[in-house]
């Protein structure tokens, strides 16, 4: 991954050619450090700030914590069966099984999703204008269609739930939720973010153009200008913002 000092290295050089001026470049990476460092710390690592942040998920009448879509199937209530853990263990394992790494096991499950993921916007499928899928029921819809229908935070939630069921620890994964811009499309979106510990995070992909993501692997870190701004971050276990 490019780090910061690399960017800068590179920006450097061809400033001048641009006929940017020494005071203006300095402002530039001033700005650019004093962004990044109030999301990082002094090695690099993101500092997450615990946020009681709630979400319309369409379950209830009432917004509840996001990370509540890996507890409970969409009526609220009902835990997944300890055989529907294990059937989604198998297949998580299956897909992963000649993954070395976390990061491997990860492109593999995104690359799989690919595969079985139909985009349908909430409102097609839900009648709602945000509606957040339990990664079980998704399960159970792609066992009765072969292939599962969603947008990209019903594509966001799956990923980490098989990439939890794969061995990925908990801690290294999260859906984000911000702004995503490539291509002359901009809009808010739902993806992962992972921690590629002892390196830095970085984005994956299961809806904003995942085949990029997948050929530039490891490649959109923090200071992708394709993720400009993120609202929140939650995992299995808590929401956060940076």
């Amino acid at each position: 991954m490019t780090s910061f000092d690399e960017l800068k290295a590179g920006f450097m050089t061809v400033a001048p050619k641009f006929g940017l001026t020494s005071d203006f470049v300095a402002k530039y990476w001033e700005d650019r450090y004093l962004y990044h460092a109030r999301k990082q710390d002094f090695k690099g690592r993101l500092r997450l700030k615990t946020i009681y942040k709630t979400y319309p998920t369409g379950r209830k009448r009432v917004p509840e914590k996001p990370e509540l879509v890996f507890k409970t199937y969409n009526d609220g209530t009902t835990k997944p069966s300890q055989a529907t853990l294990d059937e989604m263990k198998a297949k998580a394992q299956e897909i992963t099984k000649n993954a070395k790494t976390d990061s491997a096991k990860l492109l593999a499950i995104c690359k799989w999703n690919d595969t079985v993921a139909v985009y349908k916007t909430d409102d097609e499928k839900w009648g709602k204008v945000e509606f957040w899928s339990s990664p079980f029921d998704i399960w159970q819809e792609l066992k009765e269609k072969g292939h599962y229908e969603d947008d990209c935070d019903g594509f966001s939630v799956f990923i980490l739930q098989i990439g939890l069921l794969a061995g990925i620890p908990e801690d290294r994964l999260f859906v984000r939720c911000g702004m995503a811009q490539a291509f002359g499309k901009k809009e808010g979106h739902a993806n992962i973010l992972f921690d590629n510990y002892p390196d830095s995070h970085f984005y994956a992909e299961g809806s904003f153009f995942p085949k990029d993501c997948f050929r530039r692997w490891g490649q959109l870190g923090l200071q992708s200008t394709r993720y400009p701004d993120t609202w929140f971050l939650f995992n299995a276990k808590g929401s956060f913002t940076l």
